[in-house]
């Protein structure tokens, strides 16, 4: 069954990476079993979850395999993540405990 992940439930000011958060915590999956899958080290992947390293399209593609939201999805929230932060001249507030989100 095609599960649908619509945008708008997620505010644009949201780093993309608080999505990912979200769905590691929902899914019961540790940081580390994450990285593992992955192949990710554990600062990227809380460099992601912070908003300070972007989503591109190898990530992802890595995200769709591993956690099911489409490619599409991440990248559209990443679209997203940048223009909110280009459209104010607000600084995001700085992730400070990236370990505290799962």
């Amino acid at each position: 069954m095609k599960q649908n992940y619509p945008l708008s439930q997620y505010l644009p000011s949201t780093p993309p990476g608080a999505t990912l958060a979200d769905l590691l915590v929902e899914r019961e999956v540790s940081h580390a079993e994450f990285c593992e899958q992955t192949d990710l080290s554990h600062t990227r992947l809380c460099r992601i979850i912070c908003g300070d390293d972007a989503i591109t399209p190898d990530l992802a593609a890595l995200f769709e395999s591993t956690l099911g939201p489409p490619a599409s999805f991440w990248l559209n929230r990443e679209h997203q993540y940048r223009q909110a932060l280009n459209a104010t001249s607000e600084i995001p507030e700085r992730c400070t405990n990236p370990m505290a989100i799962a």
